[in-house]
């Protein structure tokens, strides 16, 4: 009994220090409350461009369809993806813009008429912008009558904003890469998941459309069949970046409808193929509407808003509450069962070593 005291105190102890530590983001979380151009969305991928804008990346979203009046939106989202362009800092949203739609839809990206785009997450290499994308084409009037097609690389030219190709890439073998993309020595290295399976590849930062390498365990070769598995997945949603030196492992509790999980993990390596550490508790979201937790993921850092307090900024996707709350009532949506949530967490509870304090 004494045992099992001292476990659930330490428990507690651990858990309000985490608490104490970690806090959300007001300002970050305000800013995707938005009224005009994108209202709602999920994603929410930074990209850090060299003239000083980010570039932010979102899946499904509504677009201008907010009713101030009952402050809702329909309840069908009316586009498959939307891009906001920041000036660096500024969190004042009316200074960020939408950018148009194309193909006469309202998604920024469109190949084909049949087809529906989803974005990954992307990098910035010379005069481009290359973001890496899930493509589907829609195969019937059902909802879910669609086929995946291969991966694909939409050009964004700068500083014009304007997507210029889309280039399929080679077969994966199911592999979802573009769990984060570091840049390294000549190469761009990313991350890929599968059956919550960590994988890697890279290819050289100046030729994108070159065949990537895989890590087989001890090196870079072009056969996917012979891809090694780097790390674990407890759910579907992983994120990997680079600070200091340390590379970053986020992940999420599995979660695929309201009241399923609820942890945000991290972990660290000193080598970008791993071995990573344990991972290890950082936030419990808080969030709750009537007794239920949400449906999330998404916990994506953003290493450029690092602070002066030495806190990364994160951000996590949530999608509403169902089914143990309706999503749709009367035929009107609250967009804020569907925004980014922010938060900023220590660096030193990521890590000690990646404390400058």
């Amino acid at each position: 009994m004494k045992k099992l005291w001292s476990f659930c105190f330490l428990f507690t102890i651990t858990h309000l220090l985490i608490a104490q530590e970690v806090y959300r983001d007001s300002t970050v979380t305000d800013f995707f409350k938005r009224e005009s151009g994108m209202i709602a969305a999920d994603g929410g991928y930074s990209i850090p461009l060299s003239d000083g804008r980010i570039m932010w990346l979102f899946g499904d979203s509504y677009i201008d369809d907010y009713n101030t009046v009952t402050k809702s939106t329909p309840c069908l989202f009316g586009a498959n993806n939307s891009v906001l362009i920041q000036p660096f800092g500024n969190w004042d949203r009316n200074n960020t813009k939408t950018l148009p739609g194309s193909k006469n839809t309202q998604s920024f990206f469109k190949d084909k008429p049949d087809n529906f785009i989803w974005p990954i997450n992307g990098f910035q290499q010379g005069d481009t912008v290359f973001v890496l994308c899930l493509n589907l084409h829609k195969t019937g009037n059902g909802a879910y009558d669609m086929k995946m097609l291969p991966a694909t690389w939409a050009k964004i030219y700068l500083p014009a904003m304007k997507v210029v190709a889309y280039t399929p890439l080679q077969d994966f073998n199911d592999i979802g890469f573009g769990q984060g993309f570091i840049k390294e020595k000549g190469f761009v290295y990313t991350y890929g998941l599968k059956d919550s399976k960590i994988y890697m590849a890279r290819f050289p930062e100046n030729d994108p459309n070159s065949p990537w390498a895989f890590w087989d365990g001890k090196n870079w070769q072009g056969d996917i069949k012979k891809i090694a598995v780097i790390a674990d997945a407890p759910g579907f949603s992983t994120f990997f970046t680079k600070v200091r030196g340390k590379y970053i492992y986020l992940s999420t509790e599995f979660s695929l409808a309201c009241d399923n999980g609820k942890e945000i993990y991290s972990s660290t390596s000193d080598k970008i193929t791993g071995p990573f550490t344990t991972r290890k508790t950082i936030y419990t979201i808080p969030n709750d509407k009537e007794g239920h937790r949400p449906f999330f993921y998404g916990p994506d850092a953003h290493p450029e808003y690092i602070n002066s307090k030495d806190e990364l900024l994160i951000t996590y996707s949530i999608n509403g509450y169902a089914p143990c709350i309706p999503t749709c009532v009367d035929g009107k949506f609250d967009p804020n069962n569907y925004r980014l949530r922010a938060l900023r967490i220590p660096l030193k509870l990521i890590d000690p070593q990646l404390s400058k304090h």
